[in-house]
């Protein structure tokens, strides 16, 4: 059993290490943690964007960035997205749309989720453009991270499937 916290980076370098030594690396990784308000939920959307983008998103990030290394070749990850997601797009301004679909680094796809955020917290995500989902635009997030990540990790020559 290991414990795993994907906010809290210890856990994360911990889990790493105990699956190095005991198994020599890792082929699969699974990242389906996430958490959601519910509908009805009166938490200001600030706090609900902040907190879901710290578990959804930076946390994905974060057991990324602690595992790939100590992923084999041939490795596979998986991303639990959810077609949220795909509703958040939908519900994105054109240009928006625009500026997500040409992004090609990790760094324009955190700035945006933190932009998200930012907006959340001012009052103006919807007027932006952004929607007013914290869990969707998180699950967004993952997926415009996804075939990005793919292209870093064939351009670093590593032999992963995401």
């Amino acid at each position: 059993f290991h414990q795993l916290d994907v906010c809290a980076p210890p856990t994360i370098a911990k889990l790493a290490e105990d699956l190095k030594a005991a198994h020599g690396g890792l082929d699969v990784l699974v990242n389906n943690a996430g958490m959601a308000f519910k509908g009805d939920s009166t938490v200001p959307l600030a706090e609900q964007a902040e907190v879901t983008m710290e578990t959804n998103f930076h946390g994905l990030l974060a057991v990324c960035h602690g595992l790939i290394p100590i992923m084999r070749d041939g490795g596979r990850i998986a991303h639990v997205a959810s077609r949220v997601g795909a509703i958040a797009y939908k519900g994105l301004s054109d240009a928006v749309k625009a500026r997500v679909d040409a992004f090609k680094t990790p760094d324009e796809v955190i700035a945006y989720i933190k932009e998200f955020v930012a907006a959340c917290k001012a009052g103006d995500s919807a007027a932006k453009g952004m929607g007013s989902s914290a869990y969707g635009t998180s699950k967004l997030g993952v997926v415009l991270l996804t075939p990005i990540m793919q292209n870093k990790l064939d351009s670093m020559g590593k032999k992963i499937v995401v």
